[in-house]
């Protein structure tokens, strides 16, 4: 009975490990399905991320320009007006440049951030999937211990058995053996005129 129930007992903790896999492998798909969500917006991030450096490119080229501009217009004293367009359009140039480069700033660090995601999320998925396995490892483990201990069970219910079975014609044998010699003993005194002890036969002498 104690073998049978801790067979019972294993095979609920093998349930529990099938049951935790379980749970581990929908968490493992659910961080694989976020990570590939991460990555399209990864690879979205990445489209705005070069189309900001193109234009922050162009924008250096323009300054280069306006800044080259300027000078010139100060150099040769083409008049005040000039000069003035030119500095205004050399400011212009340096807030264009300078607001881009903000931006390129922020969407690249995004990018980073993201790509950082992506990364965390494979990782937890990676190791919910060694659980997986190590959860199906450890319930086969357990199984076979409940089936070691079922069988274990089994050979000691029948032993009893068979033991109950032994005892039982042992029992009754004996009963036939004490009939027989209650039988002997009343024979013998009906017929030697004896007193039946446990072991042996007495006569009472002439002279008692």
């Amino acid at each position: 009975e104690l073998a049978q129930r801790s067979a019972v007992e294993a095979f609920s903790r093998a349930g529990e490990a099938d049951d935790e896999g379980t749970r581990s492998s929908s968490e493992a798909q659910a961080l694989e399905n976020r990570a590939l969500e991460l990555v399209g917006e990864y690879e979205e991030q990445g489209f705005r991320t070069s189309d900001l450096w193109v234009r922050l490119g162009g924008a250096e080229r323009t300054l280069e320009d306006r800044r080259e501009a300027s000078a010139s217009a100060g150099a040769r004293g083409n008049g005040a007006k000039a000069s003035t367009q030119a500095k205004a359009a050399l400011r212009a140039a340096e807030r264009q440049h300078q607001e881009l480069r903000q931006q390129y700033d922020a969407e690249d660090a995004k990018r980073g951030r993201l790509w950082g995601e992506v990364e965390a999320a494979w990782a937890a998925s990676f190791e919910r999937s060694l659980l997986v396995a190590e959860h199906g490892v450890t319930a086969r483990r357990i199984r076979r211990e409940a089936e070691r201990l079922f069988e274990e069970a089994e050979v000691r219910r029948l032993r009893a058995k068979q033991l109950a079975a032994e005892a039982d014609v042992a029992g009754r044998e004996r009963a036939e053996a004490e009939r027989r010699r209650v039988a002997l003993l009343t024979e013998a005194r009906a017929k030697f005129g004896c007193a039946p002890g446990g072991r042996f036969l007495y006569w009472r002498h002439a002279d008692d």
